[in-house]
C-alpha cells in the first residue's frame, strides 16, 4: 500500500470515528432517559425556556393540576404495541360512569404527572383520563426516547384497548409538544372507529426538522454532519430515523379530525410548523393561534380561549 493510500485510509478512519463519536454523544444526551437532566437544562437556555419555566413554577392551575393528579386514584393499564413492546399508561376515571376517554400525551423531558392540569380539565368535561408514559420518560419500560415515533404505537394500542374494554367508548387524542407530535403521528395509523378526533398542541413537523432548528439556535451549527451522525446513532440504538419520524407525513394520510394549536411566540417548536402541519393535513381540521404564548403554555396563558376552542371542536365529534 502506498504512503498516500495509507494516509488517506488513516484520515478516513479518523473521520469515521469522529462521526460516530459525535452521534453517540448526541444520542446519549438527548435520546436516553439518562440524558433528560441535560436536555432540560438545554431547553432552559432556549429563547422560550426561562419564560416557560416561570409560568410553570408560578401558575396556580399547574399547582391545582398537580394536586388533582396526586389525589385521584389511578389504575395502571398495560398494553403491547404492534411491534411487541410492553408499555403502560395511567387511567383516572370520572366520578360518574362515562364512555368518554382522552388519551393525553406529555412532552419531551416531562412525565405523566405533569399532565395533571390537562387531565383535570378533561375530567370536568366528563372524560376518563388516560396518560401514557412515553418512551424513555418517567417509569417507561425503555430508556430510549423516540420523540413520538415509537410512541405513536402506544397511543394506537391504548385506543384499541379502550375500545375492546368499552365498545361504546368515544376516544379523543390530546398531546403537548412531543406529545402533540405523538398524537399527530398516531393519526396516520389505523385506529378503531371509537377514536373521534385529535387535539395537537405545538407539535413539530418531524424530528429532523426540530433538531435542525435547535442545533442552529443553540449551537450555531449547520445540520450536517452533526444531525446525520445523531441520526445514525439513533438508527443503530433505537431503529429511529429522524426523517421517517414525521408528523407531517402522518397527517397527510390521517382520517382523524384534528385541531392544531400553537402559541404565536413559540420559537422552540417554531410557529411556522403549525401552518406546515395544518396545510398538509387531509382530514377534517381546524386551528387555533394563541397570542402571546411561548412554547407549551397556550392553555395557561389564555385558558378561556384554549378550552372554549377545544369544546367547540370536540362537540362536533363527541356526543354527551
Amino acid at each position: 500500500m502506498s504512503k498516500k493510500l495509507k494516509a488517506l485510509c488513516a484520515t478516513a478512519g479518523a473521520a469515521a470515528v469522529s462521526y460516530l463519536t459525535v452521534g453517540e454523544v448526541f444520542y446519549n444526551l438527548f435520546l436516553t432517559k439518562g440524558g433528560i437532566a441535560f436536555a432540560q437544562k438545554f431547553h432552559s437556555g432556549s429563547a422560550d425556556g426561562d419564560e416557560q419555566n416561570e409560568i410553570f413554577s408560578t401558575n396556580e392551575t399547574v399547582k391545582e393540576g398537580d394536586r388533582w393528579y396526586a389525589d385521584n386514584e389511578k389504575s395502571r393499564i398495560e398494553i403491547f404495541t404492534r411491534d411487541g413492546a410492553k408499555r403502560h399508561a395511567y387511567l383516572i376515571k370520572t366520578p360518574e360512569p362515562s364512555h368518554k376517554y382522552v388519551i393525553t400525551c406529555h412532552g419531551y423531558t416531562s412525565k405523566p404527572s405533569d399532565m395533571g392540569f390537562y387531565g383535570m380539565e378533561f375530567q370536568k368535561r366528563g372524560y376518563n383520563v388516560v396518560i401514557p408514559a412515553l418512551d424513555g420518560h418517567a417509569d417507561s419500560e425503555t430508556n430510549k426516547i423516540s420523540m413520538g415515533w415509537h410512541d405513536r404505537l402506544i397511543v394506537t394500542a391504548l385506543a384499541y384497548y379502550i375500545a375492546e374494554q368499552d365498545p361504546e367508548s368515544q376516544i379523543i387524542l390530546h398531546g403537548n409538544s412531543m406529545g402533540g407530535a405523538t398524537v399527530m403521528m398516531a393519526t396516520g395509523e389505523k385506529m378503531p372507529d371509537n377514536v373521534k378526533c385529535c387535539i395537537e398542541d405545538c407539535g413539530y413537523t418531524s424530528v429532523w426538522d426540530e433538531y435542525k432548528v435547535q442545533l442552529k439556535a443553540m449551537f450555531g451549527v449547520d445540520k450536517l454532519p452533526v444531525l446525520q451522525a445523531a441520526n445514525t446513532a439513533a438508527h443503530i440504538h433505537s431503529k429511529l430515523d429522524f426523517k421517517e419520524a414525521s408528523a407531517l407525513n402522518q397527517v397527510r394520510k390521517s382520517v382523524t379530525p384534528t385541531l392544531f394549536i400553537h402559541g404565536e411566540r413559540d420559537t422552540f417548536v417554531p410557529f411556522w410548523m403549525l401552518e406546515t402541519n395544518y396545510s398538509a393535513a387531509v382530514c377534517e381540521k381546524d386551528k387555533l393561534v394563541v397570542p402571546d404564548a411561548v412554547h407549551a403554555v397556550s392553555s395557561l396563558v389564555h385558558p378561556e380561549l384554549y378550552w372554549s376552542k377545544i369544546d367547540e371542536f370536540t362537540a362536533k365529534y363527541v356526543k354527551d
